[in-house]
């Protein structure tokens, strides 16, 4: 998953804020293409995620051909602007939600 800069997305008579991107592939043609499912989403600092919008793209031709080994491309790719029109800013990472153990010294 990727943090992204905000995005204003309305839902439920609300505008909510989509600052995650998750991008999974899920189908496709080896050596031809292949199905990416995305999903923007809202995580707050307490780690607790609201689905926005789920979707899903389809990388084919050129694109899919320089795809290599880079498991960041399918999210640089899907966020251009003839795409999802998104800034990537980072990579996510889960708030920490356990309390430390106290060490007795």
């Amino acid at each position: 998953m990727k943090t992204i800069e905000p995005v204003s997305i309305w839902d439920n008579g609300k505008s909510v804020n989509a600052n995650v991107i998750s991008i999974n592939v899920t189908g496709g043609v080896l050596y031809e293409s292949a199905v990416f499912n995305y999903m923007l989403m809202n995580i707050d600092d307490e780690g607790n995620q609201k689905q926005l919008v789920q979707s899903s793209l389809l990388m084919k031709g050129d694109d899919y051909k320089n795809w290599g080994e880079d498991d960041d491309y399918p999210y640089t790719w899907a966020a251009l602007p003839e795409r999802l029109n998104l800034v990537i800013t980072g990579n996510y990472v889960p708030p920490i939600t356990e309390e430390p153990n106290e060490v007795n010294i």
